[in-house]
């Protein structure tokens, strides 16, 4: 059905797409500012059918009001629409800002490399199979 090679191209991908995304959280830590975000929604989406996601909404240390889309959403987020919560960002980049957790931070990065992972399993039983 899929080629060992194409699996294999599609496992390098996704781990480059992992080490891209683990660069910039290590980045993020390593020079990023705390501030207090506070979770709100956008309500003017284009469509009544879709929620609109979190949008986390701060001050950085230069007085500039900065608004996000959260990354990942949790179950129970309606619940905290309103909450204040940390988030950590670089001040050379406050658009790229999320939320002060580890998974936050370095989850998708460790998605896309246990995905990498998975796909490279299955291009060696490919391999062996064939």
């Amino acid at each position: 059905m899929f080629s060992s090679v194409g699996i294999s191209l599609a496992a390098g991908i996704s781990a480059l797409a992992g080490l891209v995304e683990i660069t910039r959280a290590a980045r993020l830590v390593r020079v990023g500012k705390i501030a207090t975000a506070r979770v709100v929604v956008n309500t003017s989406a284009e469509s009544d059918d879709d929620e609109p996601p979190p949008r986390l909404r701060f001050r950085t240390e230069d007085g500039l009001d900065v608004e996000v889309v959260e990354r990942t959403r949790k179950a129970g987020d309606e619940v905290r629409i309103g909450a204040e919560v940390p988030v950590l960002y670089d001040p050379r980049d406050p658009e790229r800002a999320r939320r002060n957790a580890s998974a936050q931070i370095w989850g998708p990065g460790l998605v896309w490399i246990a995905f990498a992972a998975l796909l490279g399993v299955a291009a060696a039983v490919q391999a062996l199979v064939t």
